[in-house]
């Protein structure tokens, strides 16, 4: 029909200091807690969840923690556990669901994959 359509996922607030983020829901999360956040998804189901998308931006400047249950993060090198991120505002990570893991489509100012 000639129109274009848009995806508008309005932010969630992450005000810590634990966060546990929905594997199954596509949302854009930003952190607000000033000290650190450890943040924890789990595993997307397969094939249930595949396409998920889950984006995750810094509002404060710490270094905060995501953690990917069962070594689920594929950014590129080996399965991963572990995001570091910067402390900077705007630091971000975008994820996608595909059969049981979490893929990096985009990511800013990530201080380490661990």
């Amino acid at each position: 029909n000639g129109t274009n359509a848009t995806l508008k996922l309005s932010p969630i607030a992450l005000p810590g200091p634990t966060s546990a983020i929905d594997p199954h829901t596509s949302a854009t999360y930003v952190v607000t807690e000033v000290g650190v956040n450890a943040m924890t998804i789990a595993a997307p189901t397969v094939t249930t969840d595949d396409g998920v998308l889950i984006r995750i931006t810094l509002g404060t400047s710490a270094a905060h923690v995501l953690t990917c249950t069962g070594n689920t993060l594929r950014c590129g090198t080996a399965a991963i556990l572990t995001v570091n991120f910067a402390s900077y505002y705007g630091s971000s990570i975008e994820l996608m669901a595909y059969q049981g893991l979490w893929y990096v489509m985009a990511q800013n100012n990530i201080a380490s994959f661990a």
